[in-house]
Order: C-alpha cells, then structure tokens, then sequence
C-alpha cells in the first residue's frame, strides 16, 4: 500500500506539471494573438490544446484502471490477445504461442493488452512482429522492434516518461496500474529478436 502511495504521489506531481504546461501555452498564445492580432498564434494554441486533450485522454484511462480490476475470473489468455476488436490499436502480426487460464479481470486485460500493442507500434511500426506466451506463474508479451535500453527500464513505468516527442508517458503507466491493482509483478528484459520482452509474474490460476 505504501509504494502504491508513493507511486500516486509521484504520479500527481508530474501530471500536474505536464497539464500545466499546455495550458500555459493555450493562455500566452491567446493573449499574445489577441494583443498583436496575430492569427498564427492561434495555431500553437490548438496544437497546446491536442496535447492536453491527450493527456487528459490518457490520465481517463490510467484513473479507470483501479475500478476495472474488480470482478477477477478465470479468463483465457490467449482469447485476451485475440479480441483484437476490442483494442484501439489493431496488431498486424501479434502470435499467440501458448496459452492457458489465468485469474484477472477480463476488461483490465484487455486495456493491458491494448497499450502494449499501441506500445510496439508506436516505437517500431504496425508490422513489427509481437509474441505472447506462458510462464510458470504469468506470461510474457515481446515484439521484434528497437527494444528498450538497459538504462532506461527503471524509468519506463515511472509517470510522464517517454521517449517519444509526441507521447504523453501514460501508457506504460497504465500496464504497470493494471498489473498493481491484480497483485502481479512486472519487469522488463530483451527479447531473443532484440526487441522489448515484459514479463508478469506472481498470476493466479483457477484451481
């Protein structure tokens, strides 16, 4: 409870201080278009104003986390990486290698699945081939782009960090909550391609 504490806390002071940004950006531009009657200004203000959007977009999704991962039941993970309808970002290379039951709530998987994908083909492309398979006590998800630098997988789930100029930083922060709110563990290594392995473990399994 303390480091999900903790986690918050670190949370909400970097969310305030990207949602800050925009909107300090949104009031100068406005100002400034207003004073000198400079239309372009106005330009930056909406591109201020996609990016808050985002954030708010992503922080709705990272905040709904907690409340999803209420009704656990035996799901089939495969099935999970399979309903590819319910992502926002459809795989085109995403195998299945094994399967098997596990305990979780089916809809938080599912926003899990989903932002590892969206992950993948942010950093390496739609045709990056992605891969899901079993481990003694979870299962692994990993693709075959760039992968994530040593250095840089302790800073991964940590709130507002990307490596994207674009990104917002939420998506690993919302695979890291699921994982949390269920009980699990999750690392991330290097997969036999090079690409990004992650690994959740401490899963339960119907008895």
């Amino acid at each position: 409870m303390e480091s999900q504490l903790d986690w918050l806390g670190e949370f909400g002071h970097v969310l305030s201080h990207d949602l800050k940004t925009p909107l300090s950006v949104i009031q100068g531009n406005l100002e400034l278009a207003q004073e000198l009657d400079d239309t372009d200004r106005l330009d930056d203000a909406v591109d201020a104003a996609d990016r808050l959007e985002a954030l708010v977009d992503d922080l709705a999704n990272v905040m709904q986390q907690g409340d999803l991962v209420t009704e656990v039941e035996p799901v089939e993970l495969g099935d999970v990486f399979r309903s590819w309808d319910a992502f926002e970002t459809n795989p085109e290379s995403l195998d299945v290698l094994d399967s098997k039951p596990i305990l979780a709530d089916e809809h938080a998987l599912v926003r899990l699945a989903d932002n590892l994908v969206k992950n993948t083909v942010e950093h390496a492309g739609d045709g990056t081939a992605m891969r899901v398979g079993t481990l003694a006590d979870g299962f692994y998800y990993e693709d075959d782009g760039p992968g994530i630098p040593e250095s840089e997988r302790d800073d991964v789930f940590k709130p507002g960090f990307t490596t994207k100029e674009d990104g917002t930083g939420f998506g690993m922060v919302s695979i890291k909550q699921i994982a949390l709110a269920h009980g699990w563990e999750v690392t991330i290594d290097e997969s036999e391609a090079g690409g990004a392995r992650f690994e959740f473990t401490g899963i339960a399994e119907p008895q």
